[in-house]
């Protein structure tokens, strides 16, 4: 009887669509989710996205500003979320002249300001002032002489996904000097920053600028998939890729090994595939992230951990040749894909060209037989049907006639139509219709009622009509009976049997 579960090509086809949906509403979920954390952690009052900075005198020219800056940032998870954040260490000396409010920005969504050191030199006299102030938009200190004055400033101040500083307002700043040093190598500077004239060294940027006058901040992004744990919650996010990738492999090295092999891989089967590959998954992001071991030790640990699951698993349900021969470079290849997608660095689209010409190349070589073997297996399919077919068919010929076994015989007759016509197009009806048939048959085999004795009924022995007993009453002689065996066979049995007696047609038992 056929099996009324899903068919491996049509689960791969459900579980390309839900990987896209996935990863289509995933990030954008994850984006809504963080804004609404964000919006939660405000307190009460007006909405507003930064406060406002002081109003009071205007910003007194500056007319000079060397400045240097040092990121360092590091990765925090919440489940499968990462955030990055980052301490910005502020050391700065400005020369201006007063009077006027002079006002130093803290990087925008600052969470928190620590060591804010103010200075201030005229000539040869140095002090710290008292009257300057510092709120969550960033330092105030009001400048009254008219001479000129260096400020020395140093602050520290930890935000999260990235640092957007602002340059102090002022109605021209002379010249500027600014050096920043991201430690991370994954920051890097936005298109929307002002951009440094030189950059040295990696992770390192340089302004020297003469009379600016522009609003554009300084823009560092930290993006979280420069970092380990990152890179690994994204590699987890890619394992409905890999199912996919592995299970349409996995589907054509098993007709290319044996045609028919996964003709009953329903649901079940499918699932324990998927569970048993993608558990290399969560043992990577164990190893990782929680006990902290080296990237190239975690994957081959992970693989040694997941790998022998998905053998044991291809085992039960093929053999062990096709589990070792076929399906593990299979799972290795589709793996080290992922991995490289998200760790491949430079040589990422190198590796991926590379796997496509192999994987290209496996295929253009292995189709023939691939073909050729599936239309061999197809043909047997349909010659072990129509055996089936016409013997289903034979079965009824030798019912009864009567009025129950009209719906059996026309669907007898409908079968028959199709016996010499079977092909693929049709080969699926032709089986429902051949299981259907089967149904009917094995059903009238258990309700139709035994033919009722001959009422003129002659002895054997002595040709006495009218006998009707287990015995002749004029000879004695053992009577014979005729009975019709369910499967349509016609019996002569004697009244009396010395032994079990079986059906020729179907083995029925009679005493």
């Amino acid at each position: 009887m056929r099996n009324k579960a899903f068919t491996l090509i049509e689960l791969m086809v459900v579980v390309a669509i839900i990987a896209i949906i996935a990863a289509i509403l995933i990030p954008n979920y994850l984006r809504a989710r963080d804004a609404a954390r964000h919006h939660a952690a405000i307190p009460s009052g007006p909405p507003q996205a930064e406060p406002a900075p002081p109003e009071g005198p205007p910003a007194p020219p500056i007319l000079r500003l060397n400045a240097d800056l040092t990121v360092s940032n590091w990765t925090t998870r919440s489940g499968m979320d990462v955030t990055s954040r980052y301490r910005l260490s502020y050391s700065g000396q400005l020369h201006v002249q007063g009077p006027g409010l002079l006002r130093i920005p803290f990087p925008h969504k600052t969470e928190e300001a620590m060591n804010v050191r103010v200075r201030l030199r005229q000539g040869s006299s140095e002090w710290e002032p008292q009257n300057w102030t510092v709120t969550r938009w960033g330092l105030s200190l009001p400048v009254e002489a008219m001479q000129k004055t260096e400020v020395s400033i140093r602050f520290e101040t930890l935000g999260r996904d990235q640092v957007q500083l602002d340059l102090p307002p002022s109605p021209k700043l002379g010249r500027l000097q600014m050096r920043l040093v991201a430690e991370d190598k994954g920051s890097e500077l936005s298109e929307l920053s002002l951009q440094p004239q030189r950059t040295p060294v990696a992770g390192q940027y340089e302004w020297e600028l003469e009379n600016l006058v522009s609003e554009s901040p300084i823009l560092l992004e930290m993006p979280v998939s420069h970092s380990l744990t990152g890179q690994v919650m994204l590699l987890c996010r890619l394992a409905g890729l890999a199912v996919l990738l592995f299970g349409l492999g996995f589907w054509y090295l098993g007709e290319l090994y044996k045609p028919g092999c996964l003709s009953r891989f329903g649901w079940g089967h499918f699932l324990m595939l998927a569970l048993t590959y993608s558990c290399f998954f969560p043992a990577l992001s164990v190893l990782t992230v929680s006990l902290g071991l080296p990237l190239g030790q975690a994957l081959a640990m992970a693989a040694a951990m997941a790998q022998p699951l998905l053998i044991f698993h291809v085992w039960r349900c093929v053999d062990l040749r096709f589990a070792v021969f076929y399906v593990l470079p299979l799972a290795d290849l589709t793996l080290a894909l992922v991995v490289n997608g998200v760790f491949g660095g430079p040589w990422r689209e190198a590796l991926f060209l590379a796997a496509g010409f192999v994987a290209m190349a496996l295929v253009t070589l292995s189709y023939g037989r691939w073909r050729n073997h599936r239309q061999a297996w197809k043909l047997q399919q349909l010659k072990e049907l129509q055996e089936r077919v016409q013997h289903l068919i034979e079965q009824v010929d030798r019912l009864p006639s009567h009025a129950q076994t009209r719906p059996i015989s026309n669907q007898a007759e409908a079968l028959t139509a199709c016996l010499d016509r079977i092909h693929p197009g049709v080969y699926t009806y032709v089986q429902n219709q051949a299981d259907a048939l089967q149904a009917a048959l094995t059903a009238a085999a258990r309700t139709r009622p035994p033919a009722p004795a001959s009422s003129d009924s002659h002895c054997t022995g002595c040709g006495q009509p009218g006998c009707t007993g287990n015995f002749c009453s004029g000879c004695g002689q053992a009577r014979v009976r005729v009975q019709n065996c369910p499967c349509g066979t016609r019996l002569c049995l004697t009244s009396k049997l010395e032994k079990d007696f079986h059906c020729p047609g179907c083995g029925r038992v009679f005493k």
